[in-house]
């Protein structure tokens, strides 16, 4: 399917001092498919181009690229071979964070049945092994949570229960701007067993991103048949 629609994402200013500049070439009718994307697509003049992150030169105002990417590509019913590809599964804990952030604003639908299968690959490559520290498990909590991870969230809630001085509480990862009610019922958090739970679109990279007025831009292109 032809790449027939340009979303261009401004991000946040980097350690460098540079504010990045994503474009991402996908597929208008496979975009679509989101009521959100649908009904922008409905109002703008210009059905070529969406812009999501404000003004390229404000230092606000800015939107997470990985979440986008993850967002888009779940439209695009990505292989988990290209996902992996594309190091979807490498997104940082606080980029798993504006997955949930930005699928909550969107309302896609249930995130578990539609990101279920990325977060549990996520969660095995990047957490089985690692150490957890008490900011990490309180910030792990509520993605477990969310998408009804059941082994990840036991495994954090105990070693809060034992690890974490005073009242135990999940809390967003330093950094994460996104909406405040994000959380788990405090009522809920500790208390609640998730044993019940539930445990061809494509990216071409091309390198050509340069840096400019303080502002780095780079483009993803993609196609459906490739």
């Amino acid at each position: 399917m032809q790449s027939d629609l340009t979303i261009t994402i401004i991000g946040a200013v980097g350690d460098d001092g540079v504010k990045h500049v994503t474009d991402l070439l996908v597929a208008s009718d496979i975009c679509k498919k989101s009521p959100y994307l649908r009904a922008l697509l409905d109002d703008s003049d210009d059905k070529s181009e969406l812009t999501f992150g404000g003004d390229a030169t404000s230092k606000h105002d800015d939107k997470n690229k990985e979440a986008a990417i993850v967002w888009l590509a779940n439209l695009h019913e990505l292989s988990e071979q290209r996902l992996d590809e594309l190091r979807l599964f490498d997104v940082s804990l606080l980029g798993v964070w504006e997955v949930i952030a930005l699928w909550d604003f969107h309302h896609d639908g249930d995130i578990k049945e539609h990101l279920g299968d990325w977060f549990n690959k996520w969660y095995e490559r990047n957490m089985v092994k690692a150490n957890l520290t008490v900011p990490i498990a309180q910030a792990l909590a509520y993605p477990c949570y969310m998408f009804n991870h059941a082994i990840g969230y036991a495994r954090v809630t105990k070693y809060l229960a034992y690890e974490h001085v005073g009242h135990v509480k999940e809390r967003p990862l330093k950094g994460f701007k996104g909406p405040k009610h994000l959380h788990i019922n405090e009522r809920m958090f500790i208390g609640k067993s998730l044993s019940s739970f539930d445990p061809c679109f494509s990216f071409v990279y091309r390198p050509s991103s340069i840096c400019k007025n303080g502002i780095s831009r780079e483009t993803l292109n993609t196609n459906i048949n490739e």
